[in-house]
């Protein structure tokens, strides 16, 4: 039976694993924390997907962005270890845009940095994925949704192994697991998790280094679960996290161009041509505490935990290798060479003080603070020094090309407030109202662009149960994401003789957001749906867009006066619209399915946003030779363009299905399938075609937990390798006779081992 009232509100420990009930059989028991308390998933009044710690290791989900392989709608992308970037519902994101993320991502309800959350994936009990704005009772006021995830915790019952290796033809290693023990019974709990990953990503190779794709993580995790009292609960986790990470940019020759100096480049070649590297180096530490005080009809919950991240790249940003080149056999290696260090540290304190029970009336009352100090100090070198301009400007110099120090080492110091409440009224057994509201301030002490901001966001939902196997809802949501100045950029192009500074700058955005829906079950709970609809209007949607022609002289039309292209946050208009569905069932005792869809129309409302526009058209251009409408420093067009290069349409299902054998062993066989539909890149006019990933796994599981299977990811090897339209250029305007190509994942072999008891 459904039920609309609110569960009760439990103990911060308690909600980080929300699993189905192991072995049984039944989709309606699962439940989530999306509003901050235990409740099932098909009681929750908003769209949430969820993937279990089990589903994780049987599909062997290792790396983090496979987790939208469940998700239609979701698309995650580890990146090279700084563009780090998760995009739900159309709407995309840009780390270089310094603005705040769409999809905000939390570790056992804590506001978490990316960088590991997208790169150190193991021991996970949950993950949630939440659909829209959720501003009021979490730390981010982002208007896409949030992704929770929660560790496994410590037993307190029992001792507890599990872990899982894998290997595979790309010679991608992957160990993990972890321990649980019960220091005291029902008292104190222990668990000691690890991670230790290596793969050669795309096997890119350098033929002028000798250099190729490598990342290399290690991760370690200890949690402590104290429950001193039968009132108290206590649980204190701590993580380290340290990555590696070499990704080169391939290259391959541009059509109809003459063959570069480095000779005919293929897509299957796989080659990059820099003389520099592409390095990333990311190291993190981790503290968080949940705990909570039940004072019998009410409950006192805090979260706090405090982050140390470090983040150090070195790039050459030269992809075409056309600087000081004469000719065949004569040349200077120089880079155009980049070099950002990071450093990050972040205090996050929250409080709730809630009502907990079955009553009319349900309240809850919170703060938060979240402090971060973020020194920065950076170089991008012209000269053709490598790195060295400061000591020793390199020859490159000699032609004005500028040596730009970046940051300056003076830390960035960011204080964020929420006061937030929540009211739920239970009119009747079937009727819930719940209504938030949270009040948002901002103070950034950026030693060149000091910014203060506040904000309203807010949610409210209704929820009716029509009858025992049937709900319905409607949401509404209200986001809000600051407005900024991107100091890097107006450093590089930006002041007097160049661009106005003040067209680096960009305003605050607001979104109201809409969504109706229906959950149920089927076939006496073995069966569960959830579909729903969804509308979400922008007022100054905060976009990226790179590689843009500017002119430092508009009055002198028909020349760029030395201004080659520049990067732009912006503003536009913009609407998004769409449906999703989910169905989950345990179709059989040893046969399991779920299918989930998602389509989704983002896009500008009439917005003038930056473009390239060569012709002088109004419509944006992707190729030709770089110019600038008369009188501006740089293109704009009327767009009603995509948001981004997200499909419309997803789809994704996973099933799996097993065979009893002799002396309680089986054997199964299981299926991950996920299909994307044709889509354009509104930045670059490349056309993708649609394309179905299929992962397969065939194993043996015995009786004592243990489980050895083989698998195929992408086993029709299906790639959506993309080239850059039209040639790299080199600083001074000439053509490399190289562009960029960016490669999709190939099918991959391997074997994988688990173990759990």
């Amino acid at each position: 039976m459904l039920t609309s009232a609110p569960a009760f509100a439990q103990p911060a420990t308690q909600v980080q694993n929300v699993e189905a009930a192991a072995g049984s059989g039944n989709a309606a028991d699962i439940v989530v924390t999306a509003q901050k308390r235990v409740e099932r998933l098909i009681d929750t009044p908003q769209t949430v997907n969820v993937v279990n710690g089990e589903q994780l290791e049987r599909f062997n989900i290792t790396r983090f962005e496979d987790v939208a392989k469940f998700v239609p709608g979701l698309s995650i992308s580890s990146g090279d270890g700084r563009q780090q970037a998760v995009s739900l519902r159309g709407v995309a994101f840009d780390q270089d845009s310094q603005t705040n993320r769409s999809v905000d991502i939390y570790l056992n309800e804590v506001p978490f940095d990316p960088t590991q959350a997208l790169q150190a994936q193991f021991d996970i009990g949950s993950i949630q994925v939440l659909r829209g704005p959720q501003g009021t009772l979490r730390g981010g006021t982002g208007p896409s949704g949030a992704i929770l995830i929660g560790t496994r915790q410590p037993s307190l019952q029992k001792f507890e192994v599990s872990g899982s290796a894998s290997y595979s033809d790309r010679e991608a290693v992957n160990l993990q697991g972890g321990v649980s023990i019960p220091v005291v019974t029902d008292k104190v709990g222990l668990r000691v998790a690890g991670l230790y990953d290596l793969n050669y990503g795309n096997g890119v190779r350098n033929i002028l280094t000798g250099d190729t794709d490598r990342s290399r993580s290690y991760a370690g995790r200890i949690s402590l679960l104290l429950h001193p009292t039968e009132n108290l609960d206590i649980l204190v986790m701590h993580q380290q996290f340290r990555s590696k990470v070499r990704q080169l940019r391939p290259v391959v020759s541009a059509e109809g161009a003459p063959v570069g100096e480095f000779g005919f480049i293929g897509p299957d070649d796989r080659a990059a041509i820099t003389d520099g590297d592409n390095l990333f180096v990311t190291k993190g530490r981790a503290t968080i505490v949940n705990a909570s005080y039940d004072f019998g009809g009410h409950l006192l919950s805090y979260i706090g935990s405090y982050q140390n991240n470090d983040f150090n790249t070195v790039r050459d940003l030269d992809l075409g290798n056309g600087l000081l080149s004469f000719g065949p056999g004569f040349r200077l290696p120089v880079q155009l060479f980049q070099r950002i260090d990071i450093k990050t540290k972040t205090l996050t304190n929250e409080l709730r003080f809630e009502r907990t029970g079955e009553h009319f009336w349900i309240y809850r009352f919170g703060v938060y603070f979240n402090d971060v100090k973020s020194p920065f100090t950076g170089l991008v070198d012209y000269t053709g020094a490598n790195g060295d301009c400061e000591a020793t400007p390199g020859p490159l110099a000699g032609f004005g090309l500028p040596c730009l120090p970046l940051g300056g080492g003076t830390p960035t110091k960011s204080h964020d407030r929420g006061y937030f409440t929540t009211q739920t009224f239970n009119f009747t057994d079937k009727d819930t109202l719940d209504v938030g509201l949270r009040y948002s301030t901002n103070e950034i002490n950026d030693p060149t662009n000091p910014s203060k901001y506040d904000a309203w966001t807010g949610t409210a939902s209704y929820k009716h149960e029509f009858s025992d196997s049937l709900i319905v809802y409607g949401n509404y949501g209200r986001a809000y994401r600051p407005g900024g100045f991107d100091t890097t950029e107006a450093a590089t192009n930006g002041g007097p003789g160049r661009i106005p500074t003040s067209l680096y700058r960009w305003s605050p955005e607001k979104s109201d957001s809409f969504e109706v829906g229906a959950k149920g079950t089927l076939f006496n709970n073995r069966l569960t749906y959830a579909v729903s609809a969804f509308y979400q209007k922008f007022n100054n949607f905060i976009n990226r867009v790179n590689g843009i022609a500017c002119d430092y002289d508009p009055s002198t039309p028909g020349t760029q006066d030395g201004c080659s292209a520049t990067n732009l946050t912006y503003n536009g208009d913009a609407i998004v619209r769409g449906v999703e569905m989910e169905l989950r069932g345990q179709i059989t005792r040893n046969w399991n399915a779920q299918l989930s869809a998602s389509y989704t129309d983002a896009k500008y409302d009439n917005a003038e946003i930056p473009c390239n526009d060569y012709n002088n058209d109004g419509n944006p251009d992707f190729g030709g030779a770089p110019a600038v409408q008369p009188g501006r420093y740089y293109s704009v067009c009327s767009s009603n363009s995509a948001l981004s290069a997200l499909p419309k349409f997803q789809a994704s299902f996973n099933t799996e299905y097993s065979i009893d054998l002799p002396d309680d062993f089986q054997t199964f066989v299981r299926l991950l399938g996920r299909y994307q539909g044709k889509r354009v890149n509104p930045n670059s006019n490349i056309r993708y075609p649609n394309s179905f990933k299929l992962d397969a796994f065939a194993g043996v599981r015995t009786p004592i937990g243990a489980e050895v299977n083989f698998f195929v990811r992408n086993v029709f090897d299906q790639r959506r390798d993309n080239v850059d339209p039209g040639q790299i250029f080199d600083l001074f305007g000439t053509p490399t006779g190289y562009t960029a190509i960016n490669y999709d994942q190939r099918r991959e072999f391997g074997i994988q081992t688990r173990l759990s008891f």
